[in-house]
């Protein structure tokens, strides 16, 4: 049960990543960050569901009373479902972190705290020869699911603030359009000023596109 459940929620990592980055293209992110946060979120969903089933073959019957075959399965489950999985979580928060910092997408404590989980979680490859650092990887493990959930919903609402802003420069486009008929008959000044501001709206409609 306990492989059946870990090997499920790497699909969900997998699809949050995918979804997560197209949201900052979407936003206007042109980066690497994006790049390298896609790289590290499908290589941490990759990783658990590796590590998962090499479990599921651990606790298969005639398998899991071999202690000389056990053994190694469990350093290897360790090795790909601990270090394996806390590093490119870590790049995955640092990715989404820096050009959001870079854009001002996310509050300023969720831009500290993904800056400090990025670093935790690089730090946590030296588990591999430091032993003692084996903390540094549930401390990147859980934090980081919760640090995801928070920067999914402040994201999505800039994306509904960008789309109303979008409209209302629609809107402003078509009041610019239906206003220059009249202005036609005005000085030239009055014409000039609405010409200018017509060509205001539209370029910041091209920007809100």
């Amino acid at each position: 049960m306990c492989a059946f459940l870990q090997f499920g929620s790497a699909i969900p990592l997998g699809i949050f990543t995918a979804t997560i980055v197209s949201r900052l293209r979407y936003l206007g992110v042109r980066a690497a960050g994006a790049h390298i946060a896609l790289f590290g979120g499908l290589m941490a969903a990759f990783n658990i569901a590796t590590s998962a089933l090499v479990l599921w073959v651990m606790a298969y019957p005639g398998i899991a009373q071999e202690t000389a075959i056990v053994r190694p399965f469990y350093y290897i489950v360790f090795a790909i479902g601990g270090v394996g999985f806390s590093v490119p979580m870590g790049l995955l928060i640092a990715g989404l972190t820096i050009p959001a910092m870079a854009m001002k997408l996310l509050p300023r404590w969720l831009i500290v705290s993904g800056i400090a989980l990025g670093a935790i979680g690089e730090l946590s490859a030296l588990r591999l020869v430091i032993s003692k650092a084996i903390f540094l990887i549930p401390l990147t493990r859980f934090p980081s699911f919760i640090w995801l959930i928070f920067a999914g919903f402040k994201l999505s609402k800039i994306r509904k603030a960008r789309d109303g802003g979008k409209r209302q420069c629609m809107s402003a486009l078509l009041i610019a359009r239906r206003i220059m008929p009249l202005a036609n008959g005005g000085s030239s000044e009055e014409r000039s000023a609405m010409r200018s501001w017509k060509n205001l709206v539209q370029e910041t409609r091209w920007e809100w596109a």
